[in-house]
């Protein structure tokens, strides 16, 4: 164990190196692989890894069946996305609706689907490449975007851009929309974005990767908003969240 636990420190440490200054998005080789994709689980791996070797159980204990426990300890079965039904209903809440953003956990599950469930209060992620709006572009005033499950005005469709990351991404959002929650606890920055009316997880922000001028990237799960057609909201004004933090 000690034999592995050295060189997946020296990778995770170049990971995070990596992951901060966001070199990797100068690379244009065919490696479909992103940096910050695997990053969290590298991280993951890592900090179980260490707290194996700070146990020391591995040194007493041979047999097949601590082998198999440690083998799911450091690879554990990662916990399934729920499947969308078709023909399941998504939240019909609007802006206009004031109580839409007040409620406990057990409403929410019965008002939300299983898989928005699983995003919006669960903090969860869907799967890259799968949400109906990752590659959905309407023209700008043609709409916005607003929370799946409240209904509040998100962003804008000006603020729609292509980050090729599997999600949709947005480089701003209507002030107040949105607020932040930077967790620093895997060793690198993330920023959680979430619905500033229910709270709702979106997903995090990236700074640093300069697509566009706000050089901010949202990086929002597509099961968590919805896109309302023909209408503006009342507020139009936009903001970049990452200076003010």
């Amino acid at each position: 164990m000690d034999s592995i636990h050295r060189p997946v420190t020296i990778f995770h440490r170049r990971l995070s190196h990596l992951v901060a200054r966001r070199s990797f998005n100068t690379d244009t080789s065919p490696t479909l692989f992103r940096v910050d994709r695997i990053h969290r689980p590298v991280t993951i791996f890592h900090r179980r890894l260490s707290h194996l070797v700070a146990r020391r159980s591995f040194n007493t204990d041979t047999s097949p069946r601590f082998a198999f426990s440690l083998f799911k300890t450091l690879f554990p079965t990662p916990k399934p996305f729920p499947e969308q039904d078709p023909m399941a209903t998504t939240s019909t809440a609007s802006p206009s609706d004031n109580n839409s953003a007040k409620k406990t956990e057990a409403e929410w599950k019965d008002t939300l689907t299983e898989a928005e469930f699983y995003v919006l209060r669960q903090k969860g992620t869907e799967p890259a490449g799968t949400g109906k709006l990752n590659k959905f572009y309407p023209k700008p005033g043609e709409g916005y975007f607003s929370c799946a499950a409240c209904g509040n005005a998100l962003y804008s469709t000006s603020a729609k851009f292509d980050s090729g990351c599997g999600w949709p991404a947005f480089d701003k959002c209507y002030t107040g929309s949105v607020k932040t929650d930077v967790d620093d606890s895997l060793g690198v920055r993330r920023i959680e974005i979430m619905c500033n009316a229910c709270d709702g997880h979106l997903g995090h922000v990236f700074e640093g990767e300069r697509f566009t001028a706000t050089n901010e990237r949202h990086c929002v799960n597509s099961i968590s908003i919805k896109f309302v057609k023909n209408n503006l909201p009342e507020k139009v004004e936009e903001e970049a969240l990452c200076p003010n933090l």
